[in-house]
């Protein structure tokens, strides 16, 4: 996908951390400056053709347009070129969801999702929680998508490749994919179910990898405050690098590759547990509570102060779904003595 200005979709991904930056530059001094004078010759020429350029009034009027176009020309300079991305000057590792599902679309209209059924770039299905996005015209268009806590989505593409959210997740996707690649972004985690195409790889780009596929099924979780990144492959393969482009791995069915303080490992993973937010549940296996609150916390939409240590350590073996939050606080009241308090969206357990 290219714009006006030459940059090319994955261009713009990496301007989205540094577009705000004071100072950047987009311009080259010393092609512009051999641009000027290319025009200035040109310009002469023409002058000298006409057998004006000899008369003393030309001279003077040449010479003062250059000096007030060299002026206009560098002082324009040292202005940062402005990108139809400004609205996410802030990185979207440092983004936190908060409050209801929504979109930010690339003018910076912001859209609450339950207020739109019908839009000239989506669908929104209420019902199925399902974000259809049509088959954009436009290039250099993108929209980031944002999904509450307590919430699943489902975003369609054209190409009927098929992204499932979990609650707290961010989406960065561009209205229009271009002819050598399809590339999001994303901040949190999501089941990527791909359709195939061997000519325009599908790019999954996070804080600590870049996930390139043609076509497969997999989930990626990478949230910002979480310590460690997982993509855990289903079916097909996919290639893992870092985000300087080092490969990592290309994982089979069945394994994961789990980076962690900037070292990774591959190992089987339990699907049950790893993909148990798919249905709307969590699965303890001898677990910690502690280990398990930011998971709770997105599936029941809540915020969880743990001030009792004991607790945090305490182990729990269950199923817990996410229509019916007291089943766990009962399995902890009856497995630890404590007190649970529960208002206006916070649980406080001392």
């Amino acid at each position: 996908m290219e714009n006006t200005m030459g940059i090319n979709e994955q261009d713009l991904f990496e301007l989205l951390e540094r577009s705000n930056k004071k100072g950047s530059q987009l311009f080259n001094k010393e092609k512009g400056w051999a641009s000027l004078q290319q025009r200035v010759r040109h310009n002469n020429q023409h002058l000298v053709n006409n057998h004006s350029w000899n008369k003393k009034p030309w001279r003077i009027v040449a010479i003062f347009a250059l000096v007030i176009g060299l002026s206009l020309y560098f002082g324009s300079v040292e202005k940062p070129v402005k990108v139809v991305t400004k609205q996410f000057a802030l990185p979207i590792e440092d983004h936190h969801v908060s409050g209801p599902s929504n979109l930010v679309l690339n003018n910076g209209e912001l859209v609450q999702l339950s207020e739109i059924s019908s839009h000239k770039l989506f669908e929104y299905d209420k019902k199925r929680k399902e974000l259809t996005v049509k088959r954009g015209k436009g290039a250099g268009a993108f929209s980031k998508l944002s999904v509450a806590l307590g919430e699943n989505l489902r975003v369609k593409f054209p190409d009927s490749s098929v992204v499932t959210l979990n609650a707290g997740s961010v989406l960065v996707f561009p209205d229009h994919f271009s002819s050598k690649q399809r590339s999001v972004r994303l901040n949190g985690e999501a089941l990527f179910d791909i359709e195939k195409n061997p000519s325009k790889p599908f790019i999954i780009k996070t804080r600590r990898q870049n996930v390139r596929v043609l076509g497969t099924v997999f989930n990626v979780r990478d949230y910002p405050d979480e310590p460690t990144t997982q993509t855990s492959l289903l079916s097909g393969k996919v290639e893992v690098r870092s985000v300087s482009g080092k490969p990592l791995a290309t994982l089979n069915p069945g394994t994961a590759l789990t980076i962690t303080n900037g070292a990774h490992s591959i190992d089987r993973y339990d699907s049950e547990i790893s993909l148990a937010w798919l249905k709307r549940r969590i699965i303890f296996k001898g677990h910690s509570f502690s280990s398990k609150i930011d998971e709770i916390e997105r599936l029941y939409g809540i915020r969880i102060d743990c001030k009792n240590t004991s607790i945090k350590r305490l182990r729990l073996s269950g199923i817990f779904r996410s229509n019916n939050s007291e089943d766990l606080w009962e399995s902890i009241r009856f497995l630890k003595p404590c007190k649970i308090s529960v208002k206006e969206g916070k649980v406080i357990i001392r």
